[in-house]
């Protein structure tokens, strides 16, 4: 009967015994094969040599060219076909060293049909998985070439998105001195009061503006604002509102009411950027120090505290909408008279929105916080800044932050505009800069940015041959915002290292946005290396010497660093399985190429 399977499957049978030819060829017919025959070594060589076969059943002691010569001619001139040996019992020898020449199995002699024809069933199924075999390894082939390409398209990608990122973080840092001196830099002269402000960006550049502004004798006006947003659409616009403000009356040269004030600004910001999402909220003032008259108005702000020297504690709610919403929009006026000791917070509302929900540092809270203050306004306001990050934690701001404390009683002054975060005319730090130093035989290390991969080689490189030399190493990330996960993995294996070999590693500054990341991959051994002690840094740092670009040294990286958050706990290898699987097929098709 047919073996379906197996039709057209080419067999060459090589014996020089015509009778053992025969009866091959019967069987193996009978089993739907394409038989072929060759009565020694040389007349196969002329069959192989003009068709494909799957299979040679080839004798060993034949005239002219026996089988092993055949098989040792073929594994150069026609490695495809599988071989099977048929040898007399004294020849068992002979075919052992056939099978360790690459047969696939032999049989003795006298031949059994049943026997033959399993056996050749099972050499062609090898050589269909064979040939299956080098099909898949073909596309492999075209699929990892493929895959390089794309890559290498993804890093070239990545490199122009690093340096848009880089010119994005300088545009910024530009902007951000621009937006700061927009700002005052010292408080008017205001006899019998004194004034504290602070201003606290949540990102780079921010929506929140105040100023102190004289405009007659003995009377200043004063203002907080709040453009909607954050980063640069709301810095533009919170400047926009800055330079439409018009204190002084054009026509009369008198101070301008602090209605008349909001409404030209109002109506400034409908004419030249009216857009859905695009407003203001701000509170003006006008402060005459001679009688302590203080005049507000106030556009969807939140409220103003007026805390009394006695206790008393009064809320004023806005006296208006937003503005840049409603064109005939109207502003009330209200007016204190202040005396010695009585306190005026203005503030944006970055100020309130901080603190878990059902314990908000609400506009009560500040009120109180100013109260608890007792005589030192300045302290006053340190209390309530301390309070506010005291609420939020260990999260960083989501809302800009801006405070002027207004205080009835002689004193200095004082303006907190934060410190600049200035490039001093170079190019910014690229995201994941190491800058390297040394204290003593200490070698320090500064991870400046976001902390990616690209970094991670020459990072691991240097700090490696620290622990092998036993020198202490110390890790500062008081600058540094984010860690990848390459560089997560690449931290815990050093924290490893070090460990192991009993070589001091500390780490210090670390923000808590990071120290999340740490929680979250349960690396519970990098954090106890997280000292409570700040060790100095060197007073000079240098940036990192990078080894030449070595892709393949960079994706070995990669996969060990995920490997080891993968060892982790569960949750980290079912996480990071995928992301190991493609970057091994990656570094084995790397392998090929």
């Amino acid at each position: 009967m047919s073996d379906e399977s197996h039709d057209k499957a080419a067999v060459l049978v090589v014996d020089d015994e015509e009778i053992i030819r025969l009866f091959a060829k019967r069987a193996l017919s009978m089993a739907g094969y394409h038989v072929l025959e060759a009565e020694d070594g040389i007349a196969a060589q002329a069959v192989l040599g003009e068709q494909a076969v799957d299979v040679v059943l080839t004798d060993l002691r034949m005239p002219r060219m026996g089988g092993l010569e055949l098989m040792r001619w073929a594994r150069k001139e026609c490695p495809d076909p599988v071989w099977v040996i048929l040898s007399a019992l004294e020849h068992f020898d002979v075919a052992v060293d056939a099978v360790e020449l690459g047969a696939f199995q032999f049989l003795t002699k006298p031949l059994s049909a049943e026997a033959l024809r399993v056996t050749i069933r099972n050499a062609v199924d090898l050589r269909r998985l064979v040939i299956e075999r080098e099909r898949l390894n073909g596309e492999l082939e075209v699929s990892n070439a493929q895959l390089r390409q794309k890559v290498e398209q993804l890093e070239r990608l990545c490199g122009m998105l690093y340096r848009q990122a880089e010119t994005i973080q300088t545009d910024l840092l530009r902007a951000e001195g621009i937006q700061r001196a927009l700002l005052p830099r010292r408080a008017p002269p205001m006899e019998g009061f004194q004034v504290h402000a602070v201003y606290q960006p949540s990102q780079l550049v921010g929506g929140d503006h105040y100023d102190l502004i004289p405009v007659a004798p003995r009377r200043v006006a004063l203002y907080v604002a709040d453009a909607a947003g954050h980063g640069l659409s709301a810095a533009l616009l919170s400047v926009l509102f800055n330079q439409r403000i018009r204190p002084v009356d054009e026509a009369s040269g008198e101070p301008a009411s602090p209605a008349r004030v909001l409404r030209q600004v109002n109506r400034a910001l409908l004419d030249e950027c009216a857009s859905q999402g695009l407003f203001v909220t701000a509170v003006y003032g006008l402060l005459d120090t001679d009688s302590g008259e203080l005049r507000l108005a106030s556009a969807g702000h939140p409220p103003v505290v007026v805390h009394r020297s006695k206790g008393d504690c009064t809320l004023l709610p806005h006296t208006g909408p937003a503005l840049g919403i409603e064109e005939e929009a109207r502003f009330k006026e209200c007016c204190v008279r202040l005396e010695v000791g009585d306190r005026v917070l203005m503030y944006t509302d970055g100020l309130c929105d901080v603190g878990p929900a059902q314990d908000p540092l609400d506009v009560g809270r500040i009120a109180g916080e100013i109260e608890r203050g007792g005589a030192d306004a300045k302290g006053a306001l340190g209390g309530l800044l301390r309070a506010v990050a005291q609420a939020r934690g260990h999260e960083a701001n989501e809302d800009d932050i801006s405070v002027l404390l207004l205080e009835a009683t002689p004193g200095n002054s004082t303006i907190d505009n934060g410190q600049r975060r200035t490039t001093h005319g170079r190019a910014p730090e690229r995201s994941g800069d190491v800058l390297v130093g040394t204290v003593g035989d200490a070698l320090c290390l500064s991870i400046r940015g976001r902390g990616t991969w690209t970094q991670c080689e020459p990072l691991h490189e240097v700090a490696l041959a620290t622990l092998d030399a036993g020198r202490d190493l110390v890790i500062d990330f008081a600058e540094c915002n984010y860690l990848d996960s390459t560089y997560l993995g690449t931290i815990h294996e050093l924290v490893t290292l070090a460990d192991e070999r009993g070589v001091p590693l500390h780490m210090q500054g670390v923000q808590p946005k990071v120290v999340g990341l740490f929680d979250e991959l349960s690396m519970w051994r990098v954090k106890a290396h997280i000292g409570p002690d700040v060790l100095p840094m060197p007073s000079k740092l240098a940036p990192l010497s990078e080894t030449a670009e070595d892709r393949g040294r960079t994706r070995k990286r990669i996969l060990q660093a995920h490997e080891v958050l993968a060892s982790l706990d569960e949750r980290n290898r079912e996480q990071f399985a995928d992301v190991i699987e493609m970057l091994k097929t990656q570094q084995r098709a790397n392998g090929k190429g």
